[in-house]
């Protein structure tokens, strides 16, 4: 199993328990960075992307993640949906410090391509894949339309975006026929304690809607392995290189 902090104090230098405490305070330290750097900012795409690349709790949020993952099963759930349909490529879009993605890449069935902003969390990513060949690092905005995914994984990542619809089309113009999309997603409704989940008009039910009734997606799996599980059935990308109309629900 992999020793996410242990990564991390090889890049950064510092003391495991230092980061340990900083992973345990993550929720506040995020709070005060979020207030912070939004102070005299309007919302936006690009601030957005820029507190990313800058914010030093963010990396202490996804370390005390990525632990969190390896204690549970729905790794190794997804694992089994993807071999189910023969998944070869996967891309682990808004990977973190990349988890399930190198979760995946323990069995050497895959071929996998973590993707996420290069914000400091981003050097764990790098240090752990330049040991494994078939792992592939890049930007969101690296991923090339005529690459095709026999899978992409997309966990908890659409209410930290500025636009869940755009960045939905994109990915899925990337799905093969047939291919697998494992989703998650936790919009926030009422009063909730992580500033980074964006409301911006989504809620839960509202994101599935748009998923149900814009791509030609067809259920496998409504949420026993934690993750939605749906499948492309149509037979060519078609449509999905055009914006949906309607926008947010």
């Amino acid at each position: 199993m992999i020793d996410f902090v242990a990564e991390w104090c090889g890049f950064s230098g510092e003391a495991r328990a230092q980061v340990e405490a900083r992973m345990a305070d993550a929720a506040a330290l995020l709070r005060a960075e979020w207030a912070s750097y939004w102070a005299e900012r309007e919302l936006s795409a690009q601030g957005l992307r820029r507190f990313y690349e800058t914010s030093h709790a963010v990396t202490y949020d996804l370390l005390g993640r990525a632990l969190l993952a390896q204690e549970q099963d729905w790794p190794q759930a997804c694992d089994e949906w993807l071999a189910r349909y023969g998944c070869q490529s996967v891309l682990d879009y808004g990977c973190g410090v990349g988890a399930f993605g190198f979760h995946l890449q323990t069995t050497s069935r895959y071929q996998v391509t973590l993707c996420d902003l290069p914000g400091r969390h981003r050097r764990v990513v790098e240090r752990l894949a330049a040991r494994m060949p078939q792992v592939r690092v890049c930007e969101p905005e690296a991923l090339a339309v005529r690459e095709a995914y026999d899978a992409i994984v997309c966990l908890e990542v659409m209410e930290h975006v500025f636009d869940p619809a755009h960045v939905t089309t994109e990915l899925l113009r990337r799905l093969r026929p047939g291919g697998v999309f494992f989703a998650s997603w936790s919009f926030p409704e009422g009063t909730q304690d992580n500033p980074l989940h964006l409301r911006g008009g989504w809620t839960n039910e509202g994101y599935q809607q748009f998923l149900e009734g814009q791509f030609g997606l067809e259920w496998v799996n409504r949420g026993s392995c934690w993750a939605r599980v749906l499948r492309l059935a149509r037979q060519s990308a078609g449509d999905l290189g055009r914006r949906p109309s309607g926008g947010k629900p």
